[in-house]
């Protein structure tokens, strides 16, 4: 028993062993590939196989190898390195190596064979080859060419990277990936992983463009400047996209992006964003790609309204958002009842007078302020179980010059209405915004962007409707579809920022809700507010932050705030892929004190770094 005991002991010593060489071996191969499937890598690699093709082809014709071979091959070396560079293979991915590559190599090995046979002829006329030899010549280039790509291609389609997935024969929704090769291929194979969906890839937009005529067997339709052009081509072959999915993190400016959107919201194509790939490992997933498209996958059934049988109260019903979402619940919805309130007579009036009657009468309620008891004096008579609200359009008024008056009386009435819902049993409050979640290009915008904020604090589901929806009829429905989904939900038909905003973005997006405030600085004493939740490294901090222009945009001073931080403002969380491996996992508040400049951030970021006693960024801040 002991020596039974004792060999099963080494046994699974053995084990462990071959598993750790094992792992280090398929590490050590993964390695190598990379370094191989770089472009002067393939380069490199394609001109050693032509220097070894012509011994190689004259053993196999002749089976003897004479003194001239030395000559030979450096004439065909210089002719196929001309070649390779003319055809540009050392563009080409292994990975994704298919019958067009194999194409292209072939045609290479042809063309070098080809200007290499009266080279051959002339210099063998004292000792000459037989002829037939420049067809070995061919046939061996072209197979040590291509068994290198075939072998990198099944290493890491089958055994490195996973396995091979297929895709639906009879899809529905049909998409256009835009990114890069290897983001490209993560997100084919995530789709071939989604059991039952009817996905379709129709073609591929890369960026950087990268000479690629197939991506996995999926054609490169051309680059992101290109994309309006493919979409107009594909809807007159009668295949039309759904979605134009960006799976890069952003590296394009987001006014590129939202001319893009503008562009293709004519053709009825979405364009979305996956902001959700670390620095050189893609991690599309099935779940993430299946969220994203959820809105284009077809349902059998309708399913149920959350709306069915309840009764609904609209703030601010007389403005033209809240006048359509009424319109659709008086004539589509099966509501109980729809209670209108609204400061003015004259647009409750309006709004009533326009809705088509539902079986029981729509009540209207003039609101004689925007304070507590008049909500909750609106709400006693309605019991709501919805309350769905909007901004109203006298905020607008004055938000060019007073952004920050205008976003704390906006406030205010939001936590009126918020205080007023917990006295309703069970009502739950559903805030509107117009716009879109995204950098802000007006204070308007701005405006909103921060009370989006104030909102996600506050267990509120806010709805971002887009900056069109006047003419859109869809809109209410899509806003029916999307009262049980709790925090942010965007429902516009347009740029659609899924889970995470890259540290660009945010910064965009807080400078121009900011921006505002260098006409009316704050007083001291105040401050407004934005605590997002980022996982990002300090080093990537101070080099956002030295591009903000202190001439243009106050720049904010980073501290570090205890969670549940007592604040007028915003806190809103932000979930972003670690960009380093360094990086470390703090809450972080930006706060406007008045007319601050970069030295503020500069001295914040050298205490930030000193806390996390990290040398490296310290020596990086003392040159700044």
């Amino acid at each position: 028993m002991q020596k039974a005991a004792v060999w099963q002991a080494k046994i699974a010593k053995g084990r462990i062993l071959v598993a750790t060489l094992m792992a280090q071996g398929v590490e050590g191969i993964r390695t190598v590939l990379s370094l191989i499937e770089k472009r002067h890598g393939i380069f490199v690699h394609d001109l050693l196989i032509a220097v070894v093709s012509v011994p190689l082809a004259v053993w196999m014709r002749t089976g003897t190898l004479d003194g001239a071979l030395f000559k030979h091959s450096l004439v065909y070396t210089l002719i196929s390195a001309s070649i390779f560079l003319w055809l540009q293979l050392y563009r080409s991915v292994w990975h994704y190596f298919s019958l067009h590559e194999f194409m292209a190599v072939c045609l290479a090995a042809i063309y070098s064979c080809g200007i290499y046979f009266p080279l051959m002829v002339l210099m063998g006329r004292y000792n000459p080859w037989p002829r037939s030899t420049i067809f070995v010549l061919w046939g061996v280039t072209t197979f040590l060419l291509c068994l290198t790509r075939v072998t990198v291609k099944f290493l890491r389609g089958r055994w490195l990277d996973g396995g091979v997935h297929a895709y639906a024969s009879t899809p529905e929704t049909r998409l256009l990936l835009l990114g890069s090769a290897k983001a490209i291929q993560a997100a084919l194979q995530a789709l071939g992983q989604v059991p039952g969906k009817p996905y379709q890839v129709l073609g591929c937009l890369e960026t950087p463009y990268n000479a690629l005529k197939h991506v996995d067997g999926v054609r490169v339709l051309g680059t992101m400047a290109s994309a309006t052009s493919v979409v107009e081509q594909l809807n007159l072959e009668g295949r039309h996209p759904h979605h134009v999915v960006l799976l890069d993190p952003i590296t394009e400016s987001a006014q590129a992006l939202l001319q893009l959107t503008k562009a293709l919201h004519p053709l009825g194509v979405c364009l979305s964003h996956i902001d959700h790939l670390e620095k050189g490992h893609p991690t599309v997933t099935p779940f993430v790609l299946e969220e994203l498209l959820r809105r284009s996958v077809p349902h059998p059934k309708k399913a149920p309204s959350p709306l069915r049988g309840k009764e609904v109260l609209l703030v601010h019903a007389g403005q033209p958002l809240m006048r359509a979402v009424a319109t659709y619940l008086s004539a589509e919805a099966d509501v109980r009842g729809l209670t209108l309130c609204d400061l003015s007579e004259t647009l409750l009036w309006e709004t009533q007078h326009d809705l088509p009657a539902l079986d029981r009468p729509i009540q209207a309620h003039l609101l004689l302020s925007r304070d507590q008891e008049s909500f909750e004096e609106v709400m006693a008579q309605a019991k709501p179980a919805f309350v769905m609200a909007a901004p109203s359009l006298s905020h607008a008024s004055f938000v060019d010059k007073h952004l920050s008056q205008a976003f704390t009386l906006l406030v205010k009435e939001v936590e009126h209405l918020i205080l007023a819902a917990k006295t309703q049993e069970s009502a739950k409050l559903v805030y509107i915004l117009p716009g879109e979640p995204g950098p802000a290009t007006t204070q308007i915008e701005a405006l909103y962007n921060l009370v989006e904020a104030f909102l996600l604090t506050q267990d509120v589901t806010v709805i971002r409707t887009g900056h069109v929806f006047e003419d859109e009829e869809s809109l209410p429905s899509r806003i029916e579809a999307a009262l049980d989904t709790p925090g942010l939900v965007d429902i516009s038909e347009s740029l659609t920022l899924y889970r995470s905003l890259s540290l660009e973005m945010l910064g965009e997006r807080l400078v121009g809700a900011l921006s505002g405030l260098m006409k009316n600085p704050l007083e001291p004493g105040e401050g407004l507010w934005l605590v997002p939740d980022l996982v990002v490294s300090p080093e990537e901090l101070v080099v956002h932050m030295q591009s903000l222009s202190p001439h243009d945009v106050p720049a904010p001073t980073l501290r570090r705030v205890p969670v549940g931080h007592p604040f007028l403002g915003a806190s809103f969380e932000v979930i972003h892929a670690p960009l380093s491996k360094t990086a470390v996992s703090s809450r972080y508040s930006l706060a406007l004190q008045g007319k601050l400049d970069l030295t503020n951030v500069l001295q914040s970021l050298k205490a930030l770094a000193k806390a996390h006693d990290d040398k490296g960024i310290r020596a990086q801040l003392r040159g700044v």
